[in-house]
């Protein structure tokens, strides 16, 4: 039963596709439109974690301290690239403010509002047969990795988080799992989930189309209608979609889609890699490795490792220095491997605090926004789109709250009307 409202989601990712299910809860009817198929984007290649202890902000104490020079080496967790710094500077002065023990645990706490609960929401609809839920393994050869892995998550322990509170070494590691090599250090994450991306997407495609919504694959938006300040229909290449309520979850393109009716959002794309592989031997679990900052997840009969965050002027390339680092590192711990797929890249939207923008985009817009998920997509979407429906269904204006999408607003900027 709806209550006649209809909303249009543009984005068929994780983002856009729970904002819809949890937008048909509360009785609206929703269209969803995506410039390609569902689930092509971020959703699809990243390690299929929902992990709220990794699920922290990206600035963090020491990032800015440790120098740009290690920002732009080739080989760094985060990389900019020379000519994105020049780019990105003053996007890069407002992140180095939050680069501080107290935004940084400020911004875990936050998050860990949406992370916990989406494991109560992935079981609701039935999707959680489709996960391992064997857990997450920290390992560094330097042991104070881990301690300080523990220490950041140390506040989540209200939560239930289950961390071992000391740092494994020797063969209490190999006992968790022979695979990994001697000398490693370790801890271990017991509320973790793993999942094959495109099968768990595919499987909520599924249940958000049993609910009702609508979803047009290959539909990209050419225009946002703008009468008396709101946006009355969206125009794509095919259709023109008139709604109560728009939500732009697309991504990194939620930045141009915002720009195009008028208004700032400081989000950008952080590149990320992933490949999968065969080795010759599988681990038990997930694992993070905390010094080469590498996320290994077993898929079945293959091993999917995914890593880095790359700001550069070249969204759609993949360095092949790149690529050969994250191999070096990955088969340190793991030996030879067979098999190996062709590296897949795809752009993860940053805001400058790390912290996803979610919520009306003006205080008078009928407009809201999804985005800013960063790598942690798959672990807040469920309970952000409910986050974000409850907001447009309660009228909430946006402008208060730690994911509001207002929180870096300037004054209007000018949307040339096409």
């Amino acid at each position: 039963m709806t209550n006649g409202k209809h909303c249009v989601v543009v984005g068929a990712g994780a983002a856009g596709l729970w904002t819809a299910w949890a937008l048909s809860e509360v009785g609206m009817r929703v269209t969803v439109l995506d410039a390609g198929a569902a689930a092509a984007g971020a959703s699809w290649g990243n390690a299929g974690w929902i992990c709220p202890a990794q699920a922290g902000p990206v600035p963090e104490a020491g990032i800015i301290m440790h120098g740009l020079k290690d920002l732009v080496r080739r080989d760094s967790a985060l990389h900019f690239s020379p000519a994105a710094l020049l780019r990105l500077g003053p996007w890069i002065a407002t992140f180095a403010r939050y680069c501080n023990d107290r935004s940084y645990f400020d911004g875990l706490a936050a998050l860990s509002t949406l992370g916990y609960p989406s494991f109560k929401l992935i079981e609701r609809l039935g999707l959680d047969e489709h996960f391992d839920k064997t857990g997450l393994l920290a390992i560094s050869k330097n042991p104070a990795d881990v301690e300080h892995f523990i220490e950041k998550i140390e506040p989540l322990a209200k939560f239930g988080q289950g961390a071992t509170t000391e740092v494994l070494t020797g063969s209490a590691v190999q006992d968790l799992d022979p695979v990994v090599p001697r000398g490693q250090a370790a801890a271990l994450i017991g509320n973790h989930w793993q999942v094959v991306p495109h099968k768990y997407m595919a499987a909520l495609i599924e249940k958000v189309v049993a609910a009702g919504v609508e979803i047009r694959e290959h539909e990209p938006v050419e225009h946002l209608h703008v009468r008396d300040g709101r946006v009355r229909a969206v125009r794509t290449n095919r259709d023109v979609h008139e709604g109560d309520h728009v939500v732009l979850a697309a991504g990194v393109n939620t930045t141009a889609l915002a720009r195009s009716i008028g208004h700032h959002l400081p989000v950008i794309g952080g590149k990320g890699y992933s490949f999968d592989v065969r080795p010759g031997r599988m681990p038990k679990q997930a694992i993070q490795t905390l010094d080469t900052h590498l996320a290994i997840s077993p898929m079945g009969g293959t091993l999917r490792v995914a890593g880095a965050m790359d700001f550069t002027n070249s969204p759609t390339r993949i360095p092949k220095r790149r690529v050969d680092a994250m191999q070096r590192s990955a088969r340190a711990l793991l030996g030879p491997w067979t098999d190996q797929s062709a590296p897949w890249s795809g752009l993860r939207p940053v805001a400058p605090d790390g912290l996803p923008m979610i919520g009306r985009l003006a205080p008078d817009s009928n407009v809201f926004v999804a985005t800013g998920y960063q790598m942690l997509g798959m672990t807040i979407s469920p309970a952000a789109g409910v986050h974000l429906a409850e907001a447009i269904a309660t009228g909430d204006d946006g402008r208060t709250g730690p994911f509001s999408a207002q929180r870096f607003a300037r004054k209007k900027i000018r949307a040339y009307p096409r």
